[in-house]
């Protein structure tokens, strides 16, 4: 801050980050508009809150209908696909989604059937990697399912066997910690030597680990010898 000192080396060591969860949500109630079946074609698609794709089929309509669940949310329209799920040239009846990392998914619906109908998170390929496993369900019930996606990738939530109505699906995506680095800058090993006036008042150069300094040199400048320990 006074006058010159001559730099041997500089390490600096930037601190482990956490972010927050990313969290998305889809209420059919609030993001969807109502149509009725027909309205749209086997593959059609649109996109919901950036995050959210829904490929609807035919028989797809988003209607209304309330329904109460556990966790007293109330939800006023369902999104009916009409069928069970298929993810391959066309996808239909399915909800697609991209993570970048592990997530968990909850979904609230209500059973379309009197089967036990069950919801599911389905690959790229359309493999099951995560399925509900509710047991003696009533038809047209509210149910909440938990589900847990292992990995970053490209996944479609829907029904495996039959139609099931859905009110809400919340993605909470985890983040992984950004562990602590160091980054040194060592004159002996990093810099080239110079004399003063090889350098113009404001030139820089970037070095040290992964170029993280960036050197800002004046006409009097100059690297050469001079051994500490």
């Amino acid at each position: 801050p006074t006058n010159n000192n001559n730099f041997y080396k500089i390490e600096v060591t930037v601190e482990e980050t956490v972010s927050e969860p990313a969290e998305y949500t889809l209420d059919t109630t609030a993001d969807l508009t109502a149509f009725d079946a027909g309205a749209k074609k086997d593959g059609d698609s649109e996109v919901v809150k950036d995050f959210f794709t829904i490929f609807y089929s035919a028989k797809t309509k988003v209607d209304g209908s309330s329904k109460t669940f556990e966790d007293e949310y109330k939800g006023t329209q369902r999104l009916n696909f009409g069928g069970k799920s298929a993810i391959g040239d066309t996808v239909k009846n399915a909800i697609q989604i991209k993570v970048d990392g592990k997530a968990s998914v909850k979904i609230w619906f209500a059973q379309g059937g009197d089967d036990n109908r069950q919801v599911a998170i389905f690959d790229a390929e359309g493999n099951a990697i995560a399925t509900s496993e509710l047991a003696e369900m009533a038809k047209n019930s509210p149910y909440i399912a938990e589900l847990e996606i292992p990995e970053a990738g490209t996944y479609f939530i829907g029904n495996p066997t039959n139609n099931n109505n859905f009110y809400k699906i919340t993605v909470i995506e985890e983040v992984a910690a950004t562990p602590a680095k160091d980054y040194i800058l060592d004159t002996t090993t990093d810099l080239t030597a110079m004399a003063a006036g090889a350098k113009a008042d404001g030139d820089v150069e970037k070095a040290g680990t992964e170029d993280f300094f960036s050197i800002y040199y004046s006409a009097k400048t100059k690297i050469d010898s001079s051994a500490k320990t």
